[in-house]
């Protein structure tokens, strides 16, 4: 029998599943964890269909860099915080990109 959303059993929801997970490994409020959490759940691909709710609803797949926002995000006190965490990530980033492209234009091109 198909339930209306409304009629959904408190369990049946992947979200409140895996916030009450975080809440218990990390100890933080569920406030604190939600933001990843509900990223994880929306991107995270459904067996049966082959899709994200993300997919589903906006028809294309999540844009996701290298690295993940729940990893960065729980490692984080706050905004303040985890935009430091993610500019260094990307200056990493940023100089592996420039030393790879430096390598390269280093090299003897073949005639």
């Amino acid at each position: 029998m198909v339930k209306a959303a409304a009629q959904m059993e408190p369990g049946d929801c992947p979200e409140v599943s895996a916030i009450q997970k975080a809440t218990e490994e990390t100890g933080k409020p569920w406030r604190e964890c939600f933001p990843a959490d509900h990223h994880s759940v929306r991107t995270t691909l459904n067996r049966k269909m082959g899709l994200s709710p993300f997919e589903v609803l906006f028809g294309c797949a999540p844009r996701l860099g290298p690295y993940f926002p729940q990893t960065l995000e729980m490692m984080a006190g706050n905004q303040v915080e985890h935009a430091r965490q993610l500019s260094q990530a990307l200056k990493k980033v940023d100089k592996s990109v420039s030393d790879s492209f430096f390598r390269s234009k280093q090299r003897p091109q073949d005639a």
